[in-house]
């Protein structure tokens, strides 16, 4: 169905969104003229969703950062796809998180700092993290994080107004309940 309003013509913004069914991806798109006039086009096939960044994006409000080989992070991605959330997913390792971005989801989750960081990784303890952090400031143990996504705890699920670290499914349920 399509209504058109000439005088809001010039604001035509278009769009489209991916959404998983099953194994097979599918997406929608639309294009709006204004003030609610819209077309629609039906769920078409698109192409299904690798570990590349830019096929995996289906929606920037909600962050998961993950290490591929880690079975947690494995566990997790699975349990969020059974939810059927929509997430950007990004290889924490190949595009590790910023000082900027590690400051900002610190802040929000509340969090002690020292849970930011994959204490059982190798080059945690490499690096005899375990007695240097008590002597560093928290902007030097920022910088330190943002330095290599493997000091960082995974996975991460970031959302506008929570910050998961670690994945333990009740948690998670229970703060992405509260969300919907």
């Amino acid at each position: 169905m399509l209504k058109r309003n000439q005088e809001h013509e010039q604001r035509n913004v278009a769009g489209c969104c991916v959404r998983s069914f099953g194994k097979e991806m599918r997406k929608k798109e639309w294009t709006f003229w204004g003030k609610g006039d819209m077309i629609e086009s039906g769920w078409e096939s698109a192409t299904p969703l690798h570990h590349n960044r830019l096929t995996t994006k289906r929606r920037t409000d909600m962050l998961f950062l993950q290490y591929p080989p880690c079975s947690t992070c494995q566990k997790a991605k699975k349990w969020l796809d059974e939810q059927g959330l929509s997430y950007t997913d990004r290889h924490i390792k190949l595009e590790n998180p910023s000082y900027e971005e590690l400051k900002s989801w610190y802040t929000l989750s509340g969090l002690p700092l020292k849970k930011f960081f994959n204490t059982s990784g190798l080059l945690y303890k490499s690096l005899n993290l375990k007695e240097k952090l008590p002597d560093m400031s928290e902007e030097e143990q920022l910088r330190l994080l943002a330095s290599d996504g493997m000091l960082v705890k995974r996975p991460l699920f970031v959302g506008t107004d929570f910050v998961l670290v670690g994945f333990r499914e009740a948690e998670w349920k229970g703060m992405l309940s509260l969300q919907k």
